[in-house]
């Protein structure tokens, strides 16, 4: 309990002290996000949403690398801007894998309540799929994000593999992804205020900081937070591994 504590108080410790690089970095990627936004809106061909997904994939990554150098690294070499070379596009090769990964994991198990719920649809009801595919996403987090502290290596110029990554991690999984829940739960009554008073509906569903409130106007800038958030709580367990290492 004592490092989901400490990853969760370092969340808001962190963004508290790199308050200025966090606002111009994940600002920009907001600005951005919303011009892809509205080019999504009045373009729908498939060419203009392969553009639109790769190009926020970018933005995504690039703020991601800059914000892990600004928490690990400091200095001018931290500058906050959005920018892709070969540092960024090695971070989002691992990224791929990362997901194919998650994916193979993961996949027969929905696959499985697919099957069920096909067959057995009166037995299975939605929301009690809903919430088995929840479980398992959370069964699978714990793994992939001690797997995912390959990232932060690679965004401050000192690779690990993913070999090593899960052999000194170990510990850290379960605590990053309850911190996740944590910052879920705090931001929760944010997001269901900016429901209300945007129009959406007053839902009491699990905190989703992670996804997008139901305000397609907001969304981006959920999108920017929740991003710096998650990456945030990857920085802080790296520096823990970093610790052990060390």
């Amino acid at each position: 309990m004592g490092t989901t504590v400490r990853l969760f108080k370092g969340t808001f410790e962190a963004l508290s002290a790199n308050f200025r690089e966090f606002a111009k970095l994940y600002g920009w990627l907001a600005v951005a996000s919303y011009f892809l936004f509205l080019v999504s809106l009045f373009s729908q061909g498939a060419t203009v949403i392969f553009l639109v997904a790769a190009l926020s994939a970018i933005f995504c990554v690039s703020a991601s690398v800059r914000w892990h150098r600004v928490l690990l690294v400091g200095g001018a070499s931290a500058e906050p801007r959005l920018q892709f070379g070969r540092r960024e596009a090695r971070y989002f090769a691992r990224m791929l894998i990362l997901a194919g990964l998650g994916l193979v994991v993961i996949a027969p198990f929905l696959m499985f309540l697919l099957w069920l719920q096909a067959e057995w649809r009166d037995a299975v009801p939605g929301p009690a799929a809903q919430l088995a595919s929840i479980c398992s996403a959370y069964l699978v987090l714990p793994a992939l994000m001690r797997c995912s502290l390959v990232l932060p290596s690679i965004a401050v110029d000192r690779p690990v593999t993913l070999k090593d990554a899960w052999r000194e991690s170990r510990g850290l999984g379960v605590p990053m992804m309850l911190a996740i829940i944590a910052v879920d739960l705090s931001f929760w009554p944010i997001n269901l205020v900016l429901n209300l008073l945007l129009g959406g509906s007053a839902s009491t569903d699990f905190p989703n900081i992670l996804f997008s409130p139901q305000i397609p106007a907001v969304g981006p800038l959920f999108d920017a937070v929740s991003l710096a958030l998650l990456t945030t709580i990857l920085t802080g367990g790296y520096y823990i591994m970093q610790e052990r290492i060390d």
